[in-house]
Formats: C-alpha cells, sequence, structure tokens
C-alpha cells in the first residue's frame, strides 16, 4: 500500500514537469518568466549643479543665492583686515564648482578687523568724596590731602581725578567754602569748580548717587573709582560724619547710594577706597561685591594724615586696577613709616 502511495507521487510530480516541458515548446508561447525587477522603479539620479561664487557678497544674499540653487549653507567666521564685516571671505567649494543638488557649501564670512587695543589705551576717573567733620574743622586734614593731591603732579592725559567736598563746618583754605557743596576738578596745580550746591547732608545717600552719576555722565573713561575719606566705624556705624547736619552713612545708604548710581548692573567701579579707619570687613566686602572689582580699606584705625596722595602722581596708563591698588598700599606705608 505504501509503495502504491510513493509510486503516485513520483507519477504526478512527471506529469507536471512534462506540462512545463510542453508549454515552453509550444509555438507562440513565451518561455520568458515576469522579470519583477522591471517593475519596481528607482529614484532618479541627483544632477550635478554649478556652485555660484558668492565672495564679496553679504552673508544674507550669499545665503539666499545658494540656497536658491537647491544647496545648504554653513558658516563659519573669522577676523579679516580687508574684507567688510558679515561679507563672504570665502566659500568652499568654490565658485564655478560641481556639486551634487542638495550638497553643503560653506562660507567664511568676515567679522572685520580684529581691535587689539594696546595697554596704555585706558583712561581712569578717581572721584573722591571728602566729608570734612571735625578732621577739617579742627585739623585741616582734609586740605592737607588736598594740598598733596595738587601737588602729586598726576598725568592728566589719562587720569581725572574729581572731588566733592562737604560736611565741616569750616574749611582751613580759601578756596572751599564752608555754605556749600562742592565738586572740584584738579586741573594741574589748582581745583576747577564744576558744581556748586546749598549745603546738602553728605551722610545722605542721595548726595554719594548723585556725585557718582556727574562724574560718570561728564567724565568718559574706561575706569571709575572711588574714595571715601572721612571717619570709618565699621559695618556697625558706617562712614563719614556730615557735622552740619548731625548724620552719617550707613553700610545700609552706602549700598542704597550704589544702587542708584551708574555702578550697577554689571557698570562696576575699579576699586572702592576707605580713607578712613576699621572698614575693611567682610560685611563691607560684601555690601560692595557687586559694585566694585577691588576694595581698599584697613581693618584698624589709620593715621590722621591717612592716604598719601602722592600716590596720584606714581600711577601710569598701562597700570591695572590691582597695580593701583598695590601703589596705594606701598606709597601709603612708605609714608606712615
Amino acid at each position: 500500500m505504501r509503495k502504491e502511495k510513493i509510486k503516485t507521487k513520483l507519477l504526478n510530480s512527471l506529469i507536471v514537469f512534462v506540462s512545463v516541458i510542453l508549454v515552453m515548446s509550444i509555438p507562440g508561447c513565451s518561455s520568458k518568466l515576469p522579470d519583477v525587477r522591471e517593475e519596481i522603479s528607482t529614484p532618479a539620479a541627483q544632477s550635478d549643479v554649478i556652485v555660484p561664487d558668492t565672495t564679496g557678497q553679504s552673508i544674507d544674499d550669499a545665503t539666499n543665492n545658494l540656497q536658491q540653487q537647491g544647496f545648504e549653507v554653513s558658516v563659519d567666521k573669522e577676523f579679516s583686515d580687508s574684507i567688510k564685516n558679515g561679507e563672504v571671505i570665502s566659500q568652499s567649494p568654490s565658485g564655478g564648482s560641481l556639486l551634487q543638488e542638495g550638497g553643503n557649501v560653506t562660507l567664511v564670512v568676515s567679522q572685520g578687523i580684529l581691535e587689539v587695543f594696546a595697554e596704555n589705551s585706558s583712561t581712569r576717573t578717581i572721584m573722591i568724596y571728602i566729608v570734612g567733620s571735625d578732621l577739617e574743622t579742627n585739623a585741616g586734614l582734609a586740605t592737607g590731602d588736598l594740598i598733596e593731591i595738587l601737588e602729586s603732579d598726576f598725568n592728566q592725559d589719562f587720569l581725572n581725578v574729581l572731588v566733592c567736598t562737604g560736611g565741616a563746618s569750616v574749611w582751613n583754605n580759601d578756596v572751599i567754602p564752608n555754605d556749600k557743596n562742592m565738586i572740584y576738578e584738579i586741573i594741574g596745580n589748582g581745583m576747577l569748580p564744576v558744581r556748586a550746591s546749598p549745603a546738602q547732608n553728605m551722610g545722605d545717600s542721595k548726595t554719594l548717587a548723585d556725585f557718582l552719576s556727574f562724574c560718570y555722565k561728564n567724565y568718559s573713561s574706561d575706569y571709575y573709582d572711588l574714595i571715601l575719606w572721612n571717619h570709618g566705624s565699621g559695618p556697625m556705624m558706617g562712614f563719614g560724619y556730615d557735622e552740619i547736619f548731625n548724620d552719617i552713612l550707613s553700610l545700609e545708604d552706602i549700598i542704597d547710594a550704589m544702587k542708584h548710581s551708574p555702578f550697577s548692573r554689571g557698570n562696576k567701579l575699579g576699586f572702592v577706597g576707605f580713607d578712613a579707619c576699621l572698614m575693611s570687613s567682610i560685611e563691607v566686602a560684601y555690601a560692595f561685591y557687586e559694585y566694585a572689582e577691588y576694595l581698599i580699606a584697613s581693618q584698624e584705625i589709620i593715621p590722621g594724615w591717612g592716604w598719601d596722595y602722592a600716590f596720584l602722581g606714581n600711577l601710569e596708563q598701562k597700570m591695572s586696577t590691582a597695580e593701583i591698588a598695590v601703589e596705594i598700599i606701598d606709597t601709603y606705608f612708605d609714608f606712615s613709616e
């Protein structure tokens, strides 16, 4: 029985094979099997396109021209002495080359001339806020320091020195009036009055802020520094006793003055210096961290004569703020010895 089934399967296979042979042999019948590959569509090859030359064009025009031709655009930048800022210096591939549509063209665009400022190109304005108090009334110590400033023979080609005076009942010189607040520009060996106002409270934050704003508005400089001259009582009591108005600038007042001055929101002073006792502390440093790069102050009581303003004559245009701070301290110690 099993042999019969095997014979039947072999016979059926043979019949199918013979049938295929017969069909292939009959005239008019195609022996070609369908080619499936002919029915599959292949995408057309992308054609090469001539790359336009965009050198010398603005970056906007160059980008538009290349994109209209079907190219992608990337941009690198570099400084150039001869090509204007924003214009194409070169491109890759270069103009006239063949590039497949959709290919990338890299533009090198000028950033203009690299401006390298010489070290000695900076200008500086030093603002000195002198609250005369009993130091001037009784001992003429503010007048003594003003004489030092006048005799320092500082270089006026790059340095402005401006002085605000007030807060003393009596000034021991023939220049500063007792009943007014004054701002002076130091010119040569003289004091040029540039603003006068009725007596104002030197212990008021607004008076200090107005002085800073006046200097910033009228004396354009690369750097500004502030020196505060008078008694210092540390972070608890503050600075600057005005004997006319019986007032003092607390640390909160000083912060308020700085907030309302041009030297806030990142526009910092180079240094703030206290020609005063007891003003070097963490609290004072923290109060100024938003408003000045450096703090120059003493933890201890300092002599009545204070700083030696001869340091102004030692300043050079190329000096950094840190170097100026060192000069102030060195000059002070040399004078005190």
